[in-house]
C-alpha cells in the first residue's frame, strides 16, 4: 500500500490537526464537516497509518 492511497479528505485531516495544530473542532469547522466526522475519519486515518508503518503487524492497537 501507498500513502497515496489515504483519501485526501483523510490526509488533509492529519495535516490539520497534527501539523498544523487545530483542534477537532476547529478542522471540522475548517472543512464543513461534523466534529463526528473528523473523529472517525480521523481514527481510520491513524490506524491506516500505523499498518502503513508497520506492515508486518497483522492487526493494528486498540489505541493508536
Amino acid at each position: 500500500r501507498r500513502s497515496s492511497d489515504l483519501d485526501a479528505t483523510k490526509v488533509q485531516l492529519i495535516e490539520l490537526r497534527y501539523f498544523l495544530g487545530y483542534t477537532a473542532e476547529e478542522t471540522a469547522e475548517l472543512m464543513d464537516l461534523s466534529k463526528a466526522t473528523v473523529d472517525r475519519h480521523l481514527n481510520f486515518a491513524k490506524a491506516w497509518l500505523y499498518r502503513w508503518m508497520n506492515p508486518g503487524m497483522r492487526k493494528s492497537p486498540s489505541k493508536v
